[in-house]
Order: structure tokens, then sequence, then C-alpha cells
């Protein structure tokens, strides 16, 4: 149950406001109530209380009920969703491209003196 402070600051038949505790304490003296008539049926009962109750301010109540079930979405919103993660990255700018010159493939390869010269007698008799 959320709702806006118009019922919180709703008074009591002593003309004390209710507050959250006295809003608490009406839906507990209000007992089962199914939850299509919750918001009906609470909002009358506070009236009844006090003469100005809810005539002065707006009021909003929003009842939610949990039902347990896993939420079910099609591959498109998940699909949406995910491209949605992929927007920060994109606003940050598109990284630098590369050169479009060729890149120098010439190795650094400097000359090996050999151990043993072709001229050099061998280690080996």
């Amino acid at each position: 149950l959320s709702y806006t402070d118009a019922l919180i600051e709703s008074r009591d038949a002593d003309g004390e406001m209710l507050g959250e505790a006295g809003v608490l304490r009406i839906l507990s003296l209000l007992g089962e109530v199914e939850p299509q008539k919750l918001i009906e049926t609470l909002l009358k009962e506070i009236e009844e209380r006090y003469p100005e109750n809810l005539s002065e301010d707006d009021v909003t109540v929003l009842v939610v009920r949990a039902n347990g079930r896993q939420p079910r979405h099609s591959f498109k919103e998940k699909f949406a969703a995910t491209m949605r993660s992929f927007r920060p990255w994109a606003a940050a700018g598109a990284p630098e491209p590369l050169s479009q010159e060729a890149p120098n493939l010439q190795p650094n390869i400097e000359p090996v003196t050999p151990l043993n010269p072709p001229d050099a007698s061998p280690l080996h008799p």
C-alpha cells in the first residue's frame, strides 16, 4: 500500500492526526477486504472519522499485490533492454579509427654472428 500524505494527515474522530500508525490501525480494523475494494473501503472509513478529512488535499492510494510468478519478457523486450545497456558506451563516443596507412611490417632483425663460422675448424675432430 502506497499513499500520499493526505491519508496520514487526516484526523481521527478525536481530532488527532492519524499518522502512519492510525492508517495501519484502520487497515487492521477493516479486516479481510478484497484488493479491488480496499482503496474505496479505506477512504470511506477515513472520511467518516472527521468531517474535513480528504477534502482539502489531493489523495493518491496505490495497492500492489505480488502474484509470485516469474516475469515473462518477449525476445523483443530482452533485446531492447540489451541495446539500452550499450547506450552509455555509445554516448561516450566511438574509439579513434585506426590509421588508414599500411603498417610498417618490416622486421627489425639484426645480423647474428654464428658461433661456428664455416671457415673455422670443427669443435670435434
